[in-house]
């Protein structure tokens, strides 16, 4: 957690501290493409199992791509893919790794400053590609972008994501069928190009 801390108070100074001109930079994203790349680091989650018992997960970690077309000044559509982690326990270490495709929205806050808060919201298909499980994904955050310039932001911000995930595990003589469901709250982090 202190490394983001720091990370964040990073790239907030180089914002602040940032030479490039930021007059009208709202004005400038409409009909343009935002392509990016962020983290996500949950360290709190609440995993309910199908038999209703409830448990602190240990970890929950994402890599995300994502791409939206700004259709006006504050709004973007698109969507992103996901490289996660969860720490899963029914399953064994190496499936807990998995895949999540799906469409996304970003609104931006009207903002004249250097900084431009932002909500956004996707929701996503889950794919284990070692186990028989899939599911869904919703994901929703709060966070700013600090431009550097005119085409490259700095995202930082407080994401929530929630999954169902039913499943069928097969080990030796039996077969263990269910479904998981997790709730999480964590730091993102990841930078924007505008194109």
């Amino acid at each position: 957690m202190k490394k983001y801390i720091f990370i964040s108070f990073s790239l907030l100074s180089l914002t602040l501290w940032g030479q490039a001109s930021q007059d009208n930079i709202q004005a400038n994203l409409k009909g343009h493409f935002l392509v990016g790349l962020s983290s996500s680091n949950f360290n709190f989650q609440y995993i309910l199992n199908s038999d209703e018992s409830g448990q602190k997960g240990e970890s929950f970690f994402s890599g995300d791509l994502n791409a939206m077309y700004l259709t006006s000044n504050n709004f973007g559509i698109g969507a992103f893919v996901s490289y996660r982690y969860n720490d899963f326990l029914e399953f064994n270490y190496d499936k807990r790794y998995y895949l999540v495709i799906g469409p996304q929205m970003r609104y931006y806050f009207n903002s004249k400053n250097k900084i431009i808060p932002f909500f956004e919201a996707g929701v996503g298909y889950v794919d284990f590609l070692k186990l028989d499980a899939d599911g869904f994904l919703f994901n929703a955050a709060l966070g700013s972008s600090f431009f550097l310039n005119k085409n490259i932001a700095v995202d930082a911000g407080i994401i929530y994501t929630h999954s169902n995930v039913t499943y069928n595990v097969s080990s030796g003589y039996y077969t263990l069928s269910g479904s998981v469901s997790t709730n999480g709250f964590g730091l993102q982090l990841g930078f924007s190009l505008v194109l």
